[in-house]
Parts: structure tokens; C-alpha cells; sequence
């Protein structure tokens, strides 16, 4: 997997780790690696990573789908791993060309959305908003 590849291989300083599925709030399940979400960690900075390549035809659509997604995932981390801070991994190209119009913007921000910006082609992480400390 590319960002398995961008955290593990080349951008090293993280280690990943495998994460399963939690029973929480009573029935519900919630699979945190349904949708490529990685955990990785660097000394005490703990992290999850849900990658969208934002490929459909809608990207408006598919941002509907990853703020609601990255809300949901944020919640559950909260009780199940709270020191583990989420991030939204998006193709900068997709952020540059969407992600600084108001609409994005003004979600994003809202919501509190951490992003990673990365460069599927070139293999590489380009920002992280905020850099993880």
C-alpha cells in the first residue's frame, strides 16, 4: 500500500502497527481499518491515518464521505486510544485545486480536520497541517 510505503519505508520516523476492530458504545461496531486507516507512532506522538485518494467523479461527495468518516473515527479514538490524534491524508494536487476554496476551508477548520498532504505519484509526504509534534 503507497502510504504504508510513505510512513514505513520512506518517511521513517514512524513505525506502523496493525489496529483491529473495537466494540464500542454498546452494539455498534466501528472497523477503523475498513477504510485504510493506519496508526503509526514516533516516540510519544501517536497517530491514525485514513487515506482518500478522492478518485470518484464527485469530489464534493467524496469530501461529504471523508469529514464524516474522519469525525466519526476522531470520536472513537477518543475513548478507545485518546493520546492517538487522527490525520486526513488527501493528494496535495486535490487540496491545491478544492481544498482552498471557502467551502473546504471553512469545514475543514470547523471540524478540526489534521491533513496529509501527499504526492501519490512521487511517493512522498508533502505537509502535514499541523505537523505532528
Amino acid at each position: 500500500m503507497f502510504a504504508e510505503r510513505i510512513l514505513c519505508d520512506r518517511f521513517s520516523i514512524f513505525g506502523c502497527e496493525s489496529f483491529h476492530s473495537q466494540e464500542i458504545y454498546s452494539k455498534l461496531e466501528i472497523d477503523l481499518g475498513a477504510e485504510r486507516v493506519l496508526m503509526a507512532q514516533k516516540d510519544s506522538v501517536q497517530i491514525a491515518i485514513e487515506v482518500k485518494s478522492f478518485s470518484a467523479a464527485s469530489v464534493v461527495y467524496e469530501f461529504h464521505q471523508a469529514i464524516g468518516q474522519y469525525i466519526h473515527y476522531r470520536m472513537v479514538l477518543r475513548q478507545i486510544q485518546p493520546d492517538r490524534k487522527p490525520y486526513l491524508a488527501v493528494p496535495s494536487e486535490i487540496y491545491q485545486r478544492f481544498f482552498q476554496t471557502p467551502f473546504f476551508h471553512d469545514s475543514l477548520e470547523e471540524n478540526q480536520v489534521r491533513l496529509l498532504l501527499v504526492d501519490p505519484d512521487l511517493e512522498e509526504v508533502k505537509q502535514w497541517i499541523p505537523e505532528p509534534l
